[in-house]
């Protein structure tokens, strides 16, 4: 019912040649992913949510987004009803300098330039280093933004091992 609930929502805002909002399915590996083998009544229930998603995609009159970072794990039958499908590669130097640069101004050039050549982060862990350094500021009124000190910190956001880390860089807990 919930499911069908969102569409029917989504039908009654739009307005067709005017108004089209965007139904966006964020992180959509979560219910758009690979149907199963019914053991149980869980099981059971995904699937005929997945049905009734696949029955309302096919009949669906509007801008739908799905995001996921896991699209391997997306069932055949969704991946052909959308018809754009975009992938998103990871930032290069030049975007993560720039953010090096934005998030922490004090940095040199070169620093920037240094930083991120060396470390394997995400904009998303740039950021979140950011959030760190001030947390790190208020707590021990610490001005110094030194760079041995960032990589410190770029080193405590991840909670596996170098080795067993996932290529974009996310984490599970």
């Amino acid at each position: 019912k919930g499911i069908r609930s969102i569409f029917e929502q989504y039908r009654k805002c739009s307005v067709p040649g005017s108004y089209m909002p965007i139904l966006l399915f964020n992180e959509a590996d979560a219910i758009l992913g690979k149907r199963m083998e019914v053991r149980n009544s869980v099981d059971q229930m995904n699937n005929s949510m997945q049905n009734i998603l696949l029955e309302e995609m096919e009949n669906f009159k509007g801008i739908l987004i799905a995001t996921t970072n896991l699209a391997v794990h997306l069932d055949d039958a969704f991946e052909r009803r959308f018809t754009y499908k975009l992938r998103f590669t990871k930032a290069g130097e030049d975007v993560k300098k720039a953010l090096w640069t934005r998030h922490f101004p004090s940095l040199t050039d070169a620093q920037a330039t240094s930083l991120s050549n060396e470390l394997d982060l995400s904009p998303a862990q740039i950021e979140n280093l950011k959030k760190r350094w001030e947390i790190h500021q208020l707590l021990f009124d610490d001005p110094n933004m030194d760079p041995a000190f960032i990589k410190t910190l770029a080193e405590q956001e991840f909670l596996k091992p170098k080795e067993a880390r996932p290529a974009i860089g996310f984490h599970q807990r």
